[in-house]
């Protein structure tokens, strides 16, 4: 398997994290749904899906993550669950801390990969050139 290939793999599994998110986000709108349907399996679906997307899909649409990442956002500010966020990460990695002592790594982490993402958005656009 090539650089390449395991980047666009990297990438959707990424991506599908953040739409995984950003469905359960909204599956909490029913609790009767909430209930049956749990975060951990929600999120290893797509981002599995997402795997698979980046398996066999070629390029890399930069788009597609920061448009699930404000979405992802922007659903949180809207319906009040920005903390909750947090503590879908400590459930999804099964952390053993506090969800206070999460936010700073996940920001940090959250942070370092859009700016990963952004410097590979800009050099891809320098090869083209």
């Amino acid at each position: 398997m090539n650089l390449e290939k395991a980047r666009g793999i990297l990438f959707y599994l990424v991506c599908g994290f953040f739409l995984g998110i950003l469905v359960d986000y909204l599956i909490t709108l029913s609790v009767w749904l909430e209930m049956r349907v749990h975060l951990n399996q929600i999120v290893v679906v797509f981002s599995l899906l997402g795997g698979v997307i980046g398996f066999f899909y070629r390029k890399i649409r930069y788009a597609v993550f920061f448009l699930i990442e404000i979405l992802t956002l922007i659903v949180a500010m809207l319906l009040g669950k920005v903390e909750l966020f947090f503590y879908y990460v400590k459930e999804i990695f099964y952390l053993e801390i506090g969800v206070e002592n999460i936010k700073l790594p996940t920001l940090l982490i959250l942070l370092s990969i859009n700016a990963l993402f952004f410097v590979s958005y800009i050099a891809s656009k320098m090869r083209k050139r």
